[in-house]
């Protein structure tokens, strides 16, 4: 707009704050702290805002159209009825428990022997690990051989 200044801000909380005389209009996320910020002009595309990082990183970014400023329309008040929630509340609870009550979502155990499990541990330490290699030292591993046996009647 004419006769106005526009003003971008990179802070060191890798935001990029644009200015309008003295109101904020826009606030990007930049994936770096900004040590140097300009607005440039590639081909046909106006406004490119290119953002250098202490490391050397170059950024280009459009900000593209206006930010939108779209508020939701309020919603009709309208007066809540406690007595007919909490009949609701009632009905709904009695569904759920004659639900849970008519259905069996898992098998259950009629005896002890229904689920067995054996493990075995090996005598010595793997020759090469099988630990997460992520770290710079040797983490040594041990194998496990686990066993599930479950029986149904």
């Amino acid at each position: 707009l004419e006769g106005t200044i526009n003003t971008l801000i990179g802070n060191h909380n890798n935001k990029l704050l644009i200015y309008q005389d003295v109101t904020l209009k826009w606030v990007a996320q930049l994936p770096h702290v900004p040590v140097s910020v300009h607005v440039a002009n590639f081909q046909d595309l106006k406004g490119v805002v290119v953002t250098l990082s202490d490391g050397g990183h170059l950024q280009c970014s459009y900000l593209g159209t206006d930010p939108s400023f779209f508020q939701a329309p309020k919603v009709e008040s309208r007066e809540l009825d406690y007595d007919e929630m909490d009949k609701e509340m009632k009905e709904l609870l009695k569904v759920i428990r004659e639900a849970t009550k008519s259905q069996d979502i898992l098998h259950k155990a009629e005896n002890d022997d229904d689920l067995k499990v054996a493990v075995s541990v090996a005598p010595s330490l793997d020759v090469i690990s099988a630990a997460d290699n992520t770290v710079d030292i040797a983490v040594p591993s041990i194998s496990l051989k686990v066993l599930y046996e479950l029986s149904f009647s």
